[in-house]
């Protein structure tokens, strides 16, 4: 396998990334300046915002994504075992879903959140697919 191929599906998920989260990759920027991670960081901004609104629904997802995202460190890095990422990306599908749909009543959280699920649509899981194929032995 050459290096073109292994990069294909990563360069075609950072186009689509590209394409449409100029504004996401600006904060990504700020909250990395500041030291703090950015998925943490958005989806701080989103409870903050959701705690203000009494969105009981969008805070419970989003903790939910919180918890999610630490879950699947713990499985991808702590198991190192690139199948277990790849199918707990899957099982952490829906939550980011459902609180970018939660979001539609606010356009200030639902555009922080549209580049996290971006990342995770169009990178991350075509990288961990990708990753978990080619360790497959």
């Amino acid at each position: 396998m050459t290096c073109a191929e292994f990069l294909a599906p990563t360069c075609r998920g950072g186009l689509v990334l590209a394409a449409g989260t100029v504004t996401g990759l600006a904060l990504w920027s700020v909250a990395s300046a500041f030291g703090l991670s950015a998925p943490p960081a958005l989806l701080g901004t989103v409870l903050y915002r959701a705690a203000a609104r009494d969105d009981i629904r969008v805070r419970r997802l989003a903790l939910a994504v919180l918890a999610g995202n630490e879950a699947w460190n713990a499985v991808f890095f702590g198991r190192r075992s690139t199948r277990d990422g790849f199918l707990g990306l899957l099982l952490f599908l829906p939550p980011p879903a459902a609180l970018q749909r939660a979001a539609r009543t606010d356009p200030t959280s639902a555009a922080l959140l549209a580049p996290y699920t971006t990342v995770v649509l169009a990178y991350d899981l075509p990288w961990a697919y990708r990753l978990w194929r080619l360790n497959a032995a």
